[in-house]
């Protein structure tokens, strides 16, 4: 069935629609890869796909897949290194754990405003 659908569509029609399984982005780079001669470079694509199914799902694939493609990035081998490496790299929580020392020496923003009017306003902190 799923051979009777690739050669009613053509083939590269069938890879963007097995790459829009991977979201916008992937498809997106698999667009790029198939311009401008989609036979030719349909090798090309159908190993991104190839690549793209492995890491699918996780948190950084579709932020590699559009890095990849504002880069230009045309081969399978190229778009693998680049999902590995951010396969290795911790995931960043926004905010890192602090100790009661680091706490304690955290001010708030107000802090600094009232400073900063105080100098504006001609007063110092000693007056």
């Amino acid at each position: 069935m799923e051979t009777r659908e690739m050669m009613n569509g053509g083939y590269p029609a069938w890879l963007m629609q097995k790459a829009r399984e991977y979201g916008a982005d992937a498809a997106a780079l698999v667009h790029s890869v198939l311009q401008p001669h989609a036979y030719l470079n349909a090798r090309r694509a159908r190993g991104m796909l190839d690549v793209m199914k492995v890491h699918h799902g996780r948190s950084y694939f579709q932020e590699i897949c559009q890095r990849a493609r504002n880069r230009g990035v045309r081969l399978p081998a190229t778009l693998r290194r680049m999902l590995e490496v951010a396969a290795k790299l911790p995931l960043w929580q926004g905010e890192l754990p602090r100790s009661e020392t680091g706490s304690a020496m955290i001010r708030d923003i107000q802090y600094y405003l009232d400073i900063q009017q105080e100098v504006l306003d001609g007063k110092t902190a000693g007056t």
